[in-house]
């Protein structure tokens, strides 16, 4: 019986963390507006340190979903490019931040 408890306990408490869980996407696009795919997306979580990343698609698109409530800095990589970085992205609870990025042409030294 108290295993049947826990049980439905530990699942209530992990349908509720999944259920606060927000993302961030958008386009990466050059100076001249045309989308760049196999763009490096990483997100920083700012309170935890963890870093999770994606890369873009043939249109440009990067999606990171299920990420937890809280502060983040976004950074693309891309060789061809300034490297890009933007802090405080805040992401709520079930929150979908769009975040477009516009590179600009450079060494991938700079940002």
């Amino acid at each position: 019986m108290k295993k049947h408890i826990l049980l439905a306990t530990a699942f209530l408490f992990c349908s509720v963390v999944h259920g606060q869980e927000g993302g961030i996407s958008g386009i990466v696009s050059d100076p001249s507006g045309a989308v760049v795919p196999g763009a490096q997306v990483i997100v920083t979580d700012l309170g935890s340190g963890h870093s999770r990343s994606a890369v873009t698609n043939e249109q440009g698109h990067y999606v990171l979903p299920a990420l937890r409530p809280g502060a983040y800095t976004l950074r693309v990589e891309v060789p061809g490019f300034r490297k890009y970085s933007q802090s405080g992205i805040i992401v709520g609870a079930d929150q979908r931040v769009t975040v477009n990025v516009g590179l600009l042409l450079g060494q991938t030294g700079e940002t």
